[in-house]
């Protein structure tokens, strides 16, 4: 088996008709987007990101975008009891849903907010994968003093997968597109 972590490249969105049904509905629940839409714009906002090939086939794909201090889009509609996950520099909560907003603050090297998707085959070889993502996650480290995103509390591969990784799990709330409950995770470089 030839495995490569490779940089990021555009050519990478063709993993999302293979997702895992889990990173699917993450990405749906938080942005309400089509995951080849979101993937698109995660690809382009990566500063740095990774793909993960097995055998010259891609199985998961990663980043880490710079974070605008405070960004996060608010859906208007003050009835929502939901709030809406984070944007990284450059999004625009337009894309998603007309009746949202962007508040937006300087765009800092301090935080970092990661993302990883895969398919099915990452569950097949996980300690081959738990392996190869360590060096991954040090390099997110090593360019961001704070890495912090959320995940969906349905995942549970991917939580693990963050625990084990050494990030800070927090009690879910309800948040993103859907109102689905979604864990904040979290890691500082010291």
């Amino acid at each position: 088996m030839d495995i490569r972590i490779v940089p990021l490249e555009a050519r990478h969105a063709r993993i999302v008709p293979h997702l895992r049904q889990a990173d699917v509905e993450e990405i749906r629940a938080m942005t309400g987007l089509e995951p080849r839409i979101a993937v698109a714009f995660s690809i382009a906002n990566a500063a740095p990101g990774w793909a993960v090939e097995v055998d010259g086939r891609v199985e998961a794909i990663c980043g880490v975008g710079p974070a605008q201090a405070g960004a996060s889009c608010a859906a208007r509609d003050t009835s929502a009891s939901v709030r809406v996950g984070p944007v990284q520099a450059g999004a625009s909560c337009a894309a998603r849903d007309t009746s949202a907003s962007v508040r937006v603050g300087p765009v800092t090297e301090k935080l970092g907010r990661p993302w990883l998707v895969g398919t099915d085959e990452v569950a097949k070889h996980p300690v081959m994968f738990y392996r190869m993502s360590r060096r991954i996650v040090d390099a997110m480290r090593a360019r961001y003093s704070q890495l912090e995103n959320w995940v969906d509390a349905r995942n549970g591969l991917s939580i693990r997968w963050l625990k084990w990784a050494g990030f800070y799990v927090e009690e879910p709330e309800k948040m993103g597109a859907e109102g689905q409950l979604f864990h904040r995770f979290w890691m500082e470089v010291f």
